[in-house]
């Protein structure tokens, strides 16, 4: 697995290099509130190959995954935001920004699960 390291100012995280076949598969995911059926933690699973990490590749992983759907949830909310403020029709980019913020919960909560399983932190 290829890692990066970006220094904040608190604090240094490290992130694995993601796919855009893997990104697509996790943007592509049906939304789902409350709870993950088997078929979209199956879906999870695999594109992050969770049982082929270690420990520590699962955190890089969910640094990369929250990462990655950061930028997107930003992106649309700040679309919807100029939207608004042109009076133009904004609903798909909340639409899209509602459905991340879904997304990310659904992912982590499936790497989360993972890491209780194997006895880490959470």
């Amino acid at each position: 697995m290829t890692t990066y390291q970006i220094t904040y100012p608190r604090a240094t995280v490290t992130y694995a290099e993601l796919s855009d076949d893997t990104l697509a598969c996790l943007y592509m995911l049906e939304p789902e509130q409350h709870i993950v059926t088997e078929a979209n933690v199956e879906t999870i699973r695999l594109a992050l190959n969770i049982k082929d990490l270690t420990d520590d590749e699962l955190t890089y992983v969910r640094n990369s995954v929250v990462k990655a759907f950061d930028n997107l949830i930003h992106y649309h909310r700040v679309m919807a935001e100029h939207l608004s403020a042109k009076g133009s029709d904004s609903k798909v980019h909340w639409k899209e920004y509602d459905d991340n913020m879904t997304r990310i919960s659904m992912i982590t909560c499936v790497i989360d699960n993972e890491k209780w399983n194997r006895g880490l932190a959470v």
